[in-house]
């Protein structure tokens, strides 16, 4: 079972508190993005990546972060401070592995991606890399298959041995 806290109505500030919240694992946003930041519903200031990234590496017990917005998991050049877009930057300074949109979806189809994944999260152990890869082949509308994507910081992961190389 897992225990769910659901703000519907937040700004800059009570994110932030729920992103320093120590004892969250899973951090799902649902709003508006852009290709280096996101903004809540009704609110004017936008949450750049960083600021966002800084907030969810307090110390905590933090897993994964889903991030329900269009353009969340846009790739772009490193900008003056370092950062590429929202779930990469996410991924690069908490550690943690990011979902992400590509592009301009529908909250249509947000919603009905994230209700699809968690029900394949849950089925697959909590296997991230599984989960999307299931919800992405469940979706219906093959045209946005590539646009929900995963993130996570290659510096975190093990370099693999081989035992032989064999060049082709």
């Amino acid at each position: 079972s897992v225990n769910r806290r659901t703000r519907l109505h937040c700004n800059a500030d009570s994110l932030r508190s729920v992103a320093e919240d120590q004892k969250i694992e899973g951090f799902h946003f649902l709003g508006h993005g852009y290709p280096r930041h996101l903004a809540v519903e009704g609110e004017p200031d936008r949450i750049a990546a960083g600021t966002l990234a800084g907030w969810l590496s307090v110390p905590s017990k933090l897993k994964f972060v889903f991030l329900g917005a269009c353009h969340s998991g846009a790739m772009l050049p490193r900008d003056e401070q370092g950062t590429t877009g929202v779930a990469a930057t996410i991924a690069q300074i908490t550690g943690v592995p990011v979902v992400g949109m590509q592009l301009s979806v529908s909250q249509h189809y947000s919603t009905e991606f994230a209700a699809a994944f968690y029900r394949h999260f849950e089925a697959s152990g909590w296997d991230i890399e599984e989960a999307v890869f299931r919800t992405r082949r469940a979706t219906h509308d093959t045209t946005l298959f590539g646009v929900p994507v995963l993130f996570a910081d290659t510096k975190q992961a093990s370099v693999p041995v081989l035992d032989e190389v064999i060049e082709v």
